[in-house]
């Protein structure tokens, strides 16, 4: 690599996983670290919380802000939604958001079955989304037309969640997405 400083993103299905890779990695003899220290030199090996606390007071909020993003999103998928909620909370205020929903709290509300209150923000998204006003993430491209796809999937609204798939994959196939 030719920068002064990489970062690798590791991403593990469970906190056993995690513990179990991260001592693997902080291991100079065993063979993941060694082969991250012969492709890249220097390695120091830290969790996505040991990398928050190390920030702490950077000058850098867009980088400090995207850590509590990714720190979210673990958070949610581990089960952990209010916990997953403070840290998107304050991803946004790091960024000076006025923006008050994401994606990330959309799905926070479809986890703790709030599916009233996301419905509702997702609606009034598709409807900007079509008029081409972006009002959230360019990865989400797609993802408003099929939470809302599940959503009335759930109320068994079946004719409304194919027409909200449909949508959604004419949006890949429009936009090459490898994932459709």
């Amino acid at each position: 690599m030719h920068a002064e400083r990489a970062v690798v993103l590791w991403l593990v299905p469970s906190n056993t996983i995690l513990d179990q890779t991260a001592d693997a990695l902080r291991d100079p003899r065993h063979p993941y670290r060694r082969a991250l220290e012969m492709a890249c030199g220097s390695v120091e090996v830290v969790t996505i919380e040991e990398a928050l606390r190390l920030s702490d007071g950077i000058a850098d909020r867009q980088s400090r802000a995207r850590m509590l993003e990714l720190l979210a999103e673990n958070k949610l998928n581990m089960g952990k939604p209010d916990e997953a909620e403070i840290l998107r909370v304050q991803a946004r205020q790091l960024r000076d958001d006025v923006v008050s929903e994401d994606v990330l709290s959309v799905r926070v509300k479809l986890r703790t079955g709030q599916l009233d209150a996301a419905q509702q923000i997702l609606e009034s998204w598709i409807d900007a989304e079509r008029k081409e006003i972006q009002t959230h993430a360019p990865r989400a491209h797609r993802e408003t037309v099929l939470l809302l796809s599940l959503i009335n999937s759930f109320r068994g609204q079946a004719t409304r969640a194919y027409e909200l798939a449909q949508e959604g994959i004419t949006i890949g196939e429009r936009l090459n997405s490898p994932f459709i």
